[in-house]
């Protein structure tokens, strides 16, 4: 509790806010209104004339507006562009990040001739694949792109890398021949690679097929014509589905669910404790889909007249294309698991 009279230390950054003049100490981040705030505050114990009031609701207000509390975190400036993506805008694959409103779109000029890539659990860094001597190999980078390194030393193309919900490894795809591939997970400084016994057919697919890691870390989900989990350290792989013809299965953040796209059309969901599976949409023709970090939206491909990435409700409402103008190609989208 303040005394009455005594002055707060204002290099503590103190201001106060109107109680009796003297209670309720709170942090605000300006020394010149905190000095402003305990000028009012000093003195005896007057009554409070409407002039006092006045001065004092004026404090409070700035002190509101300018945010109390100098540890408090920040958001970045410039608007926020969660949704990492590949285009051909411009006539060459690049990546691009853009908002989940579609009016901000960044180009990551720090890479080039890349494909598939995936974010970090912290957004503060991405794994992406890109050609290099004719092979496509995977290099971890900072979140803009700055200072790739190069994690992989494959002989055919390594891709599709996507990152552990813990950051400590990377899942990818390293082809053995042209047409099969095979999931290998290696930490995420690129030491100890496993191989983990899921193989994927390569037929007319030149970015690969990303495979989805379970929430805990343990397993991860692939498709092979229908969609199958198996354990990162072993074991034998389970199929969850029959009959979907499934494509780029990605597992919800709570776990419970994998959604996928369908070859007969849309996305669908399957709830893992039922068996049973909900259609999103089954007219439209969609790829990669994503889960939003909240489990609450899934961000697709879309083809149109082109690809273009688009958003959904997990029920299915609320669909959203972010590049309704656009004439190029946009697919791959990944959610940046920071983004909540």
């Amino acid at each position: 509790m303040q005394a009455l009279g005594s002055r707060p230390t204002c290099s503590q950054r103190t201001c106060l806010t109107l109680n009796r003049c003297f209670v309720r100490p709170v942090l605000i981040p300006s020394s010149a209104a905190c000095e402003s705030a305990v000028a009012l505050c000093t003195g005896s114990d007057l009554p409070l004339s409407p002039m006092r009031i006045l001065s004092f609701a004026v404090v409070a207000l700035v002190a509101g507006a300018i945010g109390c509390g100098s540890d408090a975190p920040t958001k970045p400036a410039g608007p926020s562009t969660p949704i990492i993506f590949l285009s051909n805008r411009g006539g060459e694959i690049s990546l691009y990040k853009i908002s989940t409103d579609g009016r901000h779109t960044v180009r990551m000029t720090n890479i080039e001739n890349s494909g598939f890539a995936d974010w970090a659990p912290d957004g503060k860094r991405i794994v992406f694949e890109q050609m290099t001597n004719g092979i496509h190999q995977i290099f971890v980078a900072d979140a803009d792109g700055a200072r790739p390194v190069q994690i992989t030393q494959c002989t055919l193309d390594c891709l599709s890398p996507t990152w552990s919900p813990d950051g400590s490894r990377i899942a990818y795809l390293s082809r053995e021949t042209l047409d099969s591939a095979v999931t290998i997970v290696i930490d995420a400084d690129g030491t100890n690679p496993r191989r983990i016994g899921a193989t994927k057919d390569f037929h007319n697919n030149w970015v690969g097929r990303p495979v989805g890691w379970s929430p805990d870390g343990r397993q991860i989900t692939y498709e092979l014509g229908d969609v199958y989990t198996i354990g990162v350290d072993g074991g034998a792989p389970v199929r969850v589905t029959t009959g979907e013809r499934a494509l780029h299965p990605d597992w919800s953040p709570d776990g419970a669910r994998i959604v996928f796209a369908s070859e007969g059309g849309g996305l669908a969901i399957l709830d893992l404790a039922t068996s049973g599976i909900t259609r999103l949409d089954p007219d439209g023709n969609d790829n990669y889909p994503v889960w939003s970090p909240d489990g609450r939206r899934i961000a697709f491909s879309r083809v149109y007249d082109s690809q273009h990435i688009v958003l959904i409700n997990a029920d299915g409402t609320g669909l959203v294309d972010l590049m309704p103008e656009q004439q190029w190609d946009h697919t791959v989208p990944r959610w940046n698991p920071a983004d909540r």
